[in-house]
């Protein structure tokens, strides 16, 4: 478990709703989708609903393991937030993302980011 530093906490309570994740499949190229359905973690962890992923799920199910999410500040700071992924459809992780279903969607799965690096523009945040 890592902790975060106040300011991306704070940056994430004035976010824009919407956030940019972004895969890669086996052969390295980056898949990048918007996603509203997420929540961060104080524990170094981001969660994200997948309700719609296609190429975003492939990439996960083979075997992409390292992922970068970023979200921006009202102010415009963007932040990005890299680690490492799983991906899960049942069990305890499944159930811990209900959270963030809308009630006109229900959640294929749910995406976890470990965070093992955090960046304010280009500027490394220590973790």
């Amino acid at each position: 478990m890592i902790q975060l530093p106040q300011e991306i906490l704070e940056a994430w309570e004035v976010r824009d709703p919407v956030a940019v994740f972004t895969t890669v499949d086996t052969e390295g190229v980056p898949n990048t989708i918007y996603v509203s359905m997420c929540a961060l973690r104080a524990d170094g962890r981001v969660l994200i609903g997948d309700v719609h992923f296609s190429k975003t799920l492939k990439n996960l199910q083979q075997g992409c393991a390292q992922v970068s999410f970023l979200f921006f500040a009202k102010d415009h700071s963007a932040y990005q937030l890299k680690g490492q992924v799983r991906y899960a459809s049942e069990g305890p992780l499944f159930e811990e993302g209900q959270c963030l279903a809308k009630p006109e969607f229900s959640l294929r799965g749910v995406v976890e980011i470990q965070i093992t690096q955090a960046y304010k523009g280009s500027e490394q945040l220590g973790l």
